[in-house]
């Protein structure tokens, strides 16, 4: 049982620390090793990435399948390349020259969402569905966000029609390899990362909040016991102070002296009473008996 009010503090701190790393640490678990299929709200990524994908999609559009591996390539930089491959031929790569199995297992799951090459023009505006569904990116799907390959890499990727220069769509997977985590910073979304930083330090108040409660609760019920005594001004005239005997730091300790300097108050108190009172003459201790007296003699 600890009993330093030090090493309560330092106790809670690292509980609070390993709190944090087991939250931050299984998310990272979820998304990198145990999400099997890889499937990940879109929503936990950059809008860079977004962007990104969007405008690769705008470009592709009604432009023959033998440009589109050009197209694709000049997004390409250190540390990202860019792969656009079929799903309705999965060995069929418009460019680069390889996807593992697993991604492409993954985007096979991923529900195909009604296309249209002449949406509704009257319900056509920026951020609906069928705006979305007219660049080529289904309406709010899932990402694919994998650790795959050998050597390992880093896999975004999102499904998306594209018609080509014969207006046939084709359903296809665009997906961005990076050796680094962030993506080069492309992949993730730093506002996003700040609200859960924001979360957890409302998490890490809500682990505090009972130890604060816990040493302010009886040192609020000594300071309040220290100030009627000192309006009472006699110990005797207040209600003792509860002591819990089984708190063996150092609030339960002040609770201790606290009640014991309160009770040897009062008894000195007393005492000093009683000695006043037997110093006086008899005639002052009791003046009524001392008339009665005086009457009967008489």
């Amino acid at each position: 049982m600890l009993k330093s009010l030090y090493s309560k503090m330092l106790a809670w701190l690292l509980l609070n620390l390993l709190l944090i790393a087991l939250v931050g640490g299984g998310f990272v678990f979820f998304v990198l090793f145990s999400n099997t299929y890889g499937l990940v709200p879109a929503s936990l990524f950059s809008s860079n990435v977004e962007n990104v994908f969007r405008v690769l999609s705008t470009e592709l559009q009604y432009r023959s399948t033998q440009e589109w591996s050009a197209i694709v390539k000049a997004y390409d930089r250190p540390g990202l390349q860019f792969h656009l491959v079929s799903l309705d031929d999965p060995w069929l790569y418009f460019a680069g020259d390889f996807v593992p199995l697993a991604i492409l297992e993954t985007a096979q799951r991923i529900p195909r969402t009604p296309f249209t090459l002449c949406p509704d023009p009257s319900k056509v505006f920026r951020g609906s569905e069928d705006y979305q569904t007219e660049t080529g990116l289904a309406p709010t799907p899932p990402a694919i966000f994998a650790r795959q390959g050998s050597p390992t890499g880093y896999w975004y990727a999102r499904t998306l029609f594209v018609p080509d220069a014969n207006h046939e769509a084709h359903y296809l997977l665009l997906a961005v390899e990076s050796d680094d985590f962030t993506g080069q910073g492309l992949f993730f979304n730093f506002r996003l990362a700040l609200f859960v930083a924001l979360g957890i330090i409302g998490l890490s108040c809500l682990w505090w909040a009972p130890f604060v409660w816990h040493l302010a609760r009886p040192l609020l019920g000594m300071a309040d016991y220290a100030e009627r005594i000192a309006a009472e001004g006699n110990p005797g005239g207040v209600p003792p102070l509860p002591v819990n005997a089984a708190r063996q730091d150092e609030i339960g300790r002040l609770s201790r002296a606290l009640g014991t300097m309160t009770r040897r108050l009062n008894t000195s108190s007393i005492r000093r009473s009683d000695t006043a009172t037997s110093a006086l003459p008899c005639w002052k201790r009791n003046p009524r008996e001392n008339t009665r007296s005086a009457f009967a003699a008489s």
